[in-house]
């Protein structure tokens, strides 16, 4: 027969292990992670290893027609915009099977979608590039509510990025070569928050929070430029022209949580380039040209774990996001000490 104590003991035990098992699962599922770009030139979602850039497989390339933004949701749903069908196609993290069409094609006048995020309401606003418009879905049915900024509203001519930010909504204008500010709330316009070609932006293609500033991609002057978040002002090149091979920059995105990395897609040498987050300096070239034939990246999302980005998070805009997986040890950890007191106090 099994005495109280022992028992008591042995289950604290229990308690003990099976937290550690938890934690262990959870970061391990973490390092796990995956990292999936888009490649706009053949229609397709590719995946690399997110520690190492290297190829893994083909994710996916059913239904994808120029794809452009991409977001993974905390169940590893793949949200990627087919700008060549007008859609927002939803795909199984694990497999890259298609889901759902969330967005049917030309929903509330959509054409072309370029960048998308979920709003801080939860709803998802995506940038109609042809009609100028940034259009409201709903966030859980992919329904159209309205268009939340209307066409041509402050100058908007072409939107190719978006990007939600203490209480403002900040557009990237390519053919006018500004970022725009409107109401987070009401879609209303706001002001010319970075002036047409100022420091010689030209082509803006996407948008990040970033050391609290904002940093714009520069696709004709192959640049990362910096500005303040608050007035527009042009606080410099924060990569360089040309810098690591840098040749049409396209999506912007940090890299491991409490890294050191800013990550950019250079369109035209089909790369991903990794550089300094504190300077701007370049580091390597972390997916090699045309690696698993990867043809012009327009968009990269690292799945849920210990990484965040600006295309694709699982944080709020401009934020970065990592899960304290140790906080699953506290109900465990406080059962098996009270036994191991329980157990003491009738030795």
């Amino acid at each position: 027969m099994i005495s109280g104590r022992f028992y008591n003991f042995r289950s604290s035990v229990l308690h003990l292990c099976l937290a550690l098992v938890i934690v262990f699962s959870a970061t391990g599922a973490a390092l796990a992670s995956g990292l999936i770009i888009n490649s706009f030139n053949n229609d397709r979602a590719l995946e690399y290893d997110p520690l190492t850039g290297e190829f893994v497989k083909s994710f996916t390339q059913f239904g994808l027609v120029m794809p452009e933004s991409i977001f993974i949701n905390g169940r590893e749903d793949t949200f990627i915009s087919s700008a060549g069908t007008d859609e927002i196609l939803v795909y199984a993290g694990p497999t890259g099977a298609l889901i759902d069409v969330f967005v049917t094609a030309g929903s509330g006048g959509l054409d072309f979608p370029t960048d998308f995020e979920f709003g801080p309401g939860g709803d998802l606003y995506v940038a109609s590039f042809e009609t100028d418009e940034i259009l409201r879905y709903n966030g859980n049915t992919g329904d159209f509510i309205e268009a939340f900024v209307t066409a041509g509203s402050g100058g908007l001519e072409g939107p190719t990025a978006l990007v939600f930010t203490n209480n403002k909504l900040l557009v990237a204008s390519q053919d006018t070569n500004e970022v725009l500010e409107y109401n987070s709330s009401t879609g209303d316009f706001v002001q010319v928050l970075v002036a047409a070609g100022s420091g010689g932006l030209s082509s803006p293609d996407s948008l990040l929070i970033h050391n609290n500033n904002l940093l714009v991609a520069s696709f004709d002057t192959d640049e990362v430029l910096n500005y303040n978040r608050g007035n527009g002002a042009f606080l410099g090149a924060f990569i360089s022209a040309g810098s690591g091979g840098l040749d049409g920059p396209t999506c912007l995105s940090r890299g491991q949580q409490g890294g050191g990395q800013v990550f950019v897609c250079s369109f035209n040498s089909d790369q991903v380039l990794e550089y300094s987050r504190t300077n701007g300096a370049f580091i390597r070239e972390f997916i090699t040209a045309g690696s698993g034939t990867l043809d012009g990246p327009t968009g990269m999302a690292f799945k849920p774990g210990v990484f965040s980005n600006s295309d694709c998070s699982l944080a709020q805009a401009g934020e970065e996001y990592s899960f304290p997986y140790l906080l699953l040890l506290v109900p465990f950890l406080f059962i098996a000490v009270r036994r191991l007191i329980a157990s003491g106090s009738r030795a």
